[in-house]
Parts: structure tokens; C-alpha cells; sequence
């Protein structure tokens, strides 16, 4: 038998994606794992405090809400993992569904190696299609590899694989899993000290992955595991613009810290070309093939490296 589950749900001001959540896993079988649910209100109590959206006495497990004024999700993560109280955490966006012909068992199965301290799933979008799941942590050899276009190319045979629907590759070390859906050794947590609260828009999760590493706790992918993601429900609320700015800079940063401030301003050219190019290229498929999805990744590319400009003049 596996540990029970404390599962803390992050929410921005979408408190029907919250429902969604909780009905999925509540038609589950792994719902006899969960131990609690803590729901984190994260800073838009005047967008939809979920306490008024959602009736514990409506679910088999007990539900309470945090509030949390700082907004981050990295702070949203610390205060529903400090009301907790179950030996596995799982920490996961709103706009996470359980998969009915999937199940958690086996992500719990991994952390039964004591060495083992946070591994995640696979992502799928709502209509099936493979997610990028983990990743490595960014450096400049990352920008390099991405001016090279390999990371592309791995995603897209990656892609391919999943749609091709082969048995799913075996569990493997990663530097970190994608911080929508992390199930975490509550000791690992306690040990790194949570999230760090500096990291107030992405890279959290990479950066609790590396901090988690640096004390000897291993990250692993358990791809047997599927959860659906819609992806960006939360950071729509942002221009995207703005966003890929963030995100661009909380990279750089993750960078300056780990590695120094020279890897980090090499680390941002590199990121910038290799997303100018990314939008040359995607421009030119556009043109050629003159579909929607072409056109859209072109312009977020496009989007992307302007932000990547902005933000570099911004920390320069």
C-alpha cells in the first residue's frame, strides 16, 4: 500500500478548472490515496475565491483553502505544503486532470526508492497530444544546444513517439519535471526548504529540482503516468508579451545564480538567437504550408524574442 497523498492545488482565480480537478480524481480509483486537498487561492480572492465555488461536503475527502496574498506560485506551493500532512506531496496547477485509463501508482512505486525525492508524469493537452514534460536545467550549453535547434528536434521525435502510441519509455533520471504536476517526498521538501519565493514567475520548479539535487535527491520521469495539462491557463492572464519577458528573464536568472553572472549574459544571447531563428524558421513554414498552427508558432516565436530583447535591455 501505498503512502497516502496530501494534494495542494494552486489556483489563480479559475475555480471551475479547480472543480474539473477534483471531480476527475474523485472518479478515480487513486482517490484512495488521497489523504487531504489543500486549495491555495493564490492573491484573486476579487476573481473567484474557490470556497464559494467548491462544496467539500460535495467530495469524499477533506478540502480546506489557503489563502495566499503574495501571488507567486512558488509561495502558493510553501503555504499549502506547511498546512499538510501527508509523506507525499503532489503539487499541481488548476488545469490539471487525472487521466481515467492512467494512475498515479506508479509514480509512488518510484518514490518508494529512498533515494528517489520528487518525480512527475507525463504531460498530455486535453485532446491527447504529448507536453514537454521535464527538461534540463537552463545553462548556456542549453542556449547552445537550442541555437542548434536540437532540443526542437528531440520534442519533436518525442512527439512522434507518443503519438504513435508505443509502450511508453521507461522511468529515467531528469534534472527536473514540469512544476504542474510534482509529487515530492515531504522529507525532500523540508530538507531544500520549499520553493524559492525569489523565483516569483516560473523556473521555481527547476530551481527546487537543483537545490533538491545538490542534497542528493534524485528527480526522476515516470512517462507510464499521464496527467492531462491544459497549459497556460493561469499565465493567459498575462500579455504575452509580458510573459515571454518574464519567463526569459526568470531563465536568466536561474542562470546568474547557479552559474555565475558572465554564463548568464552569454546564456541570454544565446537564448535570443536561438529564438530569432526559431521564428525565422517557423516564418518560413508558415509561408510554405499557409496553415493556422504554422502561423500561430511563428508569431509566438516572434513574441518570444522580442520579449528576450526587451528583457535583456531591461537587466542590461
Amino acid at each position: 500500500m501505498h503512502p497516502p497523498l496530501s494534494l495542494i492545488v494552486v489556483n489563480y482565480g479559475t475555480p471551475q478548472l479547480v472543480l474539473n480537478l477534483l471531480e476527475s480524481v474523485a472518479q478515480h480509483s487513486d482517490v484512495a490515496l488521497l489523504r487531504e486537498v489543500i486549495i491555495v487561492d493564490n492573491g484573486f480572492p476579487e476573481r473567484g475565491d474557490t470556497s464559494n465555488h467548491v462544496s467539500p461536503s460535495a467530495f469524499a475527502f477533506p478540502i480546506c483553502f489557503v489563502q495566499n496574498s503574495s501571488a507567486s506560485y512558488a509561495s502558493g506551493v510553501n503555504r499549502g505544503v506547511a498546512v499538510s500532512s501527508g509523506p507525499l506531496v503532489v503539487v499541481a496547477n488548476s488545469d490539471v486532470e487525472w487521466v481515467p485509463a492512467s494512475s498515479i501508482t506508479p509514480i509512488c512505486a518510484a518514490l518508494e526508492d529512498p533515494a528517489v525525492g520528487i518525480a512527475g508524469p507525463q504531460l498530455v493537452f486535453p485532446d491527447g497530444r504529448w507536453q514537454r514534460s521535464y527538461g534540463p536545467f537552463p545553462s548556456l550549453g542549453q542556449a547552445l544546444r537550442n541555437v542548434l535547434f536540437a532540443e526542437n528536434i528531440a520534442n519533436a521525435v518525442a512527439s512522434w513517439r507518443h503519438a504513435a502510441r508505443p509502450t511508453p519509455p521507461g522511468i529515467r533520471r531528469v534534472d527536473y519535471v514540469d512544476g504542474a504536476f510534482m509529487v515530492i517526498r515531504r522529507a525532500c521538501f523540508d530538507t531544500v526548504g520549499g520553493f524559492d519565493e525569489a523565483f516569483n514567475f516560473y523556473v521555481e520548479d527547476a530551481d527546487f529540482c537543483w537545490r533538491a539535487r545538490e542534497r542528493g535527491w534524485i528527480t526522476q520521469f515516470v512517462p507510464t503516468t499521464s496527467m492531462m495539462h491544459v497549459r497556460g491557463a493561469s499565465s493567459t492572464i498575462l500579455a504575452p508579451l509580458t510573459f515571454y519577458e518574464k519567463l526569459f528573464a526568470a531563465k536568466v536568472a536561474f542562470v546568474e545564480r547557479h552559474f555565475g553572472r558572465a554564463r548568464a549574459r552569454s546564456y541570454a544571447h544565446a537564448q535570443r538567437l536561438s529564438l530569432v531563428q526559431l521564428s525565422v524558421v517557423y516564418g518560413a513554414a508558415a509561408l510554405v504550408h499557409g496553415t493556422s498552427s504554422w502561423k500561430d508558432r511563428a508569431a509566438a516565436a516572434r513574441r518570444a524574442a522580442e520579449a528576450a530583447a526587451a528583457a535583456m535591455q531591461t537587466t542590461s
